[in-house]
């Protein structure tokens, strides 16, 4: 079974936000343990302490971001200055994260770098790939 859980939270104090979306997550995934997640903040939302709680509910879960301007989610919809977070788990795939630094110095090397890593930690064949990448660093294009 593969679940994907949302939570989403404009609460204007950040940890109360963050704490919001981990309780939507756990109530959406019915027991399962989340493999991966994907948070988004707004970034004046965003405090280095949302990474610790995510962590702090999901030990041993891979965990990647990136900060927006607003944020779109099924349960939230629209919103400006908020948090979401989109946790998976599955018994029957690996849901699996590959970082790289360097983009700004080699965007092929470096991606191969990344998917390199995320197929190091799986005996399964990849179908889907889903990439954040710094576009401050290169041309997101790339």
């Amino acid at each position: 079974m593969l679940k994907m859980a949302v939570g989403h939270s404009d609460d204007v104090d950040a940890s109360d936000a963050i704490a919001a979306a981990i309780e939507e997550c756990r109530a959406g995934l019915d027991g399962l343990t989340p493999q991966a997640a994907i948070l988004i903040a707004a970034y004046e939302t965003f405090e280095p302490a949302m990474l610790a709680a995510v962590n702090d509910a999901f030990p041993g879960m891979a965990l990647v971001g990136a900060t927006s301007a607003a944020e779109l989610t099924s349960v939230g919809g629209f919103m400006e200055d908020s948090v979401s977070l989109t946790v998976f788990a599955s018994d029957e795939i690996d849901i699996t994260v590959g970082f790289a630094r360097g983009l700004g110095d080699d965007v092929d090397a470096t991606t191969r770098a990344a998917v390199m890593d995320a197929m190091a930690r799986t005996t399964l064949d990849p179908k889907v790939c889903v990439v954040l990448a710094e576009n401050f660093v290169t041309d997101p294009q790339h």
